[in-house]
């Protein structure tokens, strides 16, 4: 067999001396290594390797303290989502894209090996509810998602219950 030579050219572009070179940068964000999480919050839990703290982007969920009430059943609507966390990511892989950084917390979309995003399926169940943060209403799937569970009284939906951040500033005062 004969070898062919491939032919390479360089181009080398030269700028005037004293120019500043102009650089672009998408931004794209970059996913974690998988990790084992700890679940602290009804939406927040840590990297159990490192300690890293993350919440989930987009939703607000019962504090641990915090009642709804079903008809005459009253239950800590924090806690049971604590616990549907907890078991979502239970020996499951947990990667996220950070959104921002709160207060060395990272606010952030995740993902189990189980759910492809992890705040939309605890919006879908009604075991959490959409941030009133303008900032944190960026994603038009999750508004559709708690209409429908809200429309079919799924979760929080068929319950009496006070939203999670006047809960929250009524308990911080």
């Amino acid at each position: 067999m004969k070898s062919r030579a491939t032919a390479i050219t360089i181009f080398v572009l030269s700028m005037p001396a004293g120019a500043v070179a102009e650089t672009y940068n998408p931004k794209f964000q970059e996913n974690t290594v998988p990790f084992l999480a700890e679940v602290t919050g009804a939406t927040t839990f840590r990297d159990v390797a490192t300690g890293k703290a993350y919440r989930l982007y987009g939703i607000e969920g019962c504090a641990a303290g915090q009642y709804a009430q079903a008809g005459n059943q009253k239950y800590l609507c924090g806690i049971q989502a604590q616990g549907w966390l907890i078991s979502a990511t239970l020996y499951n892989a947990v990667i996220c894209t950070q959104v921002r950084v709160e207060n060395d917390v990272t606010i952030a979309r995740c993902a189990s090996g189980q759910y492809p995003d992890i705040a939309q399926e605890m919006l879908n169940l009604g075991l959490a509810v959409m941030s009133p943060k303008a900032e944190d209403q960026l994603i038009p799937e999750y508004a559709k998602v708690e209409g429908d569970a809200r429309k079919e009284f799924r979760g929080l939906w068929r319950s009496e219950f006070e939203m999670p951040w006047t809960y929250k500033s009524a308990a911080a005062q």
